[in-house]
């Protein structure tokens, strides 16, 4: 498939259902006028992406959260570093630690680093921004 005609996969990897939703509320408000398909994944494995068919779509845009289920996703993006480079990468998570930010962005593979707001309008704000540096990417 050509890569323009693929839909983009935002993957939305965070275990916290709550923020799950925020994320969705979000989604919808923005009313973006471009084929994309959002996947909440719970669980941060290779194996969890697979499913989706996010590592083989070329217009995948992964969103980690620092912590999920037990686990780092700085881990996960350490093991999977050279599959991740090909792809816009974000953190949005609740961590306002510099200690944090810098770890991420040192692996080159962090496009940006978000805090995880409050309120639906702001995280609106996020998912455009993100949206902009995905579209930007290609």
């Amino acid at each position: 498939m050509d890569r323009n005609q693929e839909v983009r996969i935002y993957n939305f990897i965070e275990d916290d259902e709550f923020d799950q939703l925020l994320f969705k509320k979000a989604i919808e408000n923005i009313h973006i006028k471009k084929d994309i398909k959002i996947e909440y994944v719970a669980h941060m494995t290779t194996e969890a992406l697979l499913q989706y068919g996010s590592f083989e779509n070329s217009r995948s845009v992964f969103i980690f959260d620092i912590s999920i289920a037990g686990s780092t996703s700085y881990n996960f993006l350490v093991e999977n570093l050279m599959v991740l480079k090909e792809f816009p990468v974000f953190i949005l998570t609740s961590s306002d630690n510099p200690a944090d930010k810098k770890r991420y962005l040192e692996l080159g593979v962090v496009t940006e680093f978000f805090l995880k707001p409050f309120f639906v309008h702001d995280l609106e704000q996020i998912i455009l921004r993100i949206w902009e540096l995905a579209e930007a990417d290609e």
